[in-house]
């Protein structure tokens, strides 16, 4: 058993290397497209010194490098989102070992937006401080990334929980009230507990489906119960960690009326603070209970909060064939979307993610933003 762990790790450090290196060669060709261009045009080299409405803008630079440097001047004032986010964990959960290939292009994507950022997977990369190792049945139950962020770092402002095929667009993101919690608006309004099991997603009727939030919210019941008693018995001296009583009329009010399952199938939560301690209880219980990632995660969003005091996230929807080959659609949704989200299977989305439209706009976003100096 021991031998199998160490050939699997070394896979997984080998497999890293050569996406790492791959990676480096992509963003030395871009480095060197740019660095040609302006030896024939005599401008500036360093990236931050690209100055507006000279005499030399007469030919425009390479579309590539034009439409994700949007014209950044040095005397343009603008906030670092690395200090806007200086107090916000980023969380990347990766299913599997497979995505491990796509830590290069998270790092030069992040780096410029978040100085604290945590990596969550199944298994260790070398000794990297920055890695929590949580198996989370290939992504089943990929919550436990955020469960765990929250207790080993407790003191954080918020935390922002992506996963793997989420590319966010932070810089849209500056002006967003980091006291709500953020969520992805495409969130799904499942059956109601108790009210059968539909057959349109195969995962109701399985094992982590309806029967696991069933079973999860009759522990609530009876936990609220019993907390109740106590207060009662202690003629209101002892009070309970939590508010049960308030998190069951939050999911009561969200559905309508009706205790509700939902659903999405998107991975993408900013968490504030204040809903640490009863997002960590939630967790716990819809976990112990079964509850698979793409059901438990936006029901316990909406046992926190109400829906309408919570702010909406849109993305767009992405894969090789009809987006990542398209800069204009790259640049478009970065203006104008929160997010990216890479559509398909397994393989289908490695595809995408090492498309080297991808890998630029990444590369730019660190380019424009990775010199942006901090205050201190």
């Amino acid at each position: 058993m021991r031998t199998s762990s160490f050939r699997l790790r070394g896979q997984i450090s080998l497999f890293y290397l050569l996406a790492t290196v791959l990676f480096i060669v992509s963003a030395v060709m871009l480095i060197k497209e740019y660095l040609k261009y302006n030896q024939s045009n005599h401008r500036p080299r360093r990236f931050d010194m690209i100055q507006k409405n000279t005499s030399e803008s007469s030919k425009p630079m390479p579309k590539s490098i034009n439409t994700i440097m949007e014209n950044r001047t040095l005397t343009e004032k603008m906030e670092c989102p690395r200090e806007h986010f200086n107090d916000t964990l980023l969380i990347i959960a990766l299913p599997t070992y497979h995505a491990y290939e796509s830590i290069p292009l998270y790092e030069l994507l992040y780096r410029g937006g978040f100085s604290r950022r945590v990596l969550c997977g199944p298994s260790l990369l070398s000794n990297d401080s920055n890695m929590m190792v949580i198996n989370t049945r290939n992504g089943a139950f990929l919550y436990d990334c955020l469960s765990q962020a929250v207790i080993k770092y407790p003191n954080f402002t918020g935390y922002l929980f992506v996963a793997e095929e989420v590319l966010l667009n932070y810089w849209n993101f500056m002006t967003y009230d980091r006291n709500k919690i953020w969520q992805d608006a495409d969130v799904i309004s499942g059956p109601a507990l108790y009210s059968g099991t539909p057959d349109n997603w195969e995962w109701w009727a399985s094992p982590w489906g309806m029967r696991a939030i069933e079973k999860a919210f009759e522990y609530l019941v009876e936990r609220n119960y019993g907390d109740i008693r106590k207060s009662k018995l202690s003629e209101g001296d002892w009070k309970p960690e939590w508010d049960i009583n308030n998190a069951l009329n939050a999911w009561l009010w969200n559905g309508g009326g009706q205790y509700k399952a939902f659903w999405v199938d998107k991975s993408i939560i900013y968490l504030p603070r204040r809903h640490i301690t009863a997002y960590s209880k939630l967790a716990k219980i819809f976990r112990q209970s079964g509850v698979r990632h793409a059901l438990a995660m936006p029901t316990i969003m909406r046992l926190l909060e109400l829906e309408d005091n919570s702010l909406k996230l849109y993305g767009v929807a992405m894969n090789h064939i009809n987006g990542t080959q398209n800069r204009e659609y790259l640049s478009d949704a970065s203006k104008s979307k929160d997010f990216i989200y890479i559509t398909g299977g397994i393989k289908e989305r490695r595809k995408s993610l090492n498309d080297l439209k991808i890998k630029e706009y990444a590369m730019g976003k660190f380019l424009y933003y990775d010199t942006c100096p901090v205050q201190t």
